[in-house]
């Protein structure tokens, strides 16, 4: 299960959207279609996995609208490997396996 909270800066409230059956699920619903965040503000979409064995922070959607440099893009979007068309499980599977290299390195 996919649950998104969601933080606009300079709040102290935060929303909780799901459950989603994927990462693509809550996105399509949540920040397709956006390119600024709500009420013109900073806001961060993160997206984490529930199961049996815990909660993990599996990526997120940052729309910078307050930014402090010119250059930088409003709409940032950050998931491992950059591919949030699999499945989590296979990035969380993949990840622990590069982790698990640094550390025999």
């Amino acid at each position: 299960m996919i649950f998104v909270s969601v933080v606009q800066r300079g709040y102290t409230d935060s929303l909780l959207y799901g459950p989603y059956g994927s990462i693509d699920e809550g996105r399509r619903e949540l920040t397709d279609g956006k390119d600024r965040g709500d009420d013109g503000d900073e806001t961060r979409y993160t997206f984490f996995e529930v199961t049996n064995e815990g909660t993990n922070e599996v990526g997120y959607v940052l729309f910078n609208d307050e930014c402090e440099s010119r250059t930088q893009d409003i709409k940032e979007e950050h998931f491992p490997e950059n591919d949030v068309s699999s499945g989590v499980e296979d990035r969380l599977t993949n990840f622990s396996m590069l982790r698990d290299n640094e550390v025999d390195s």
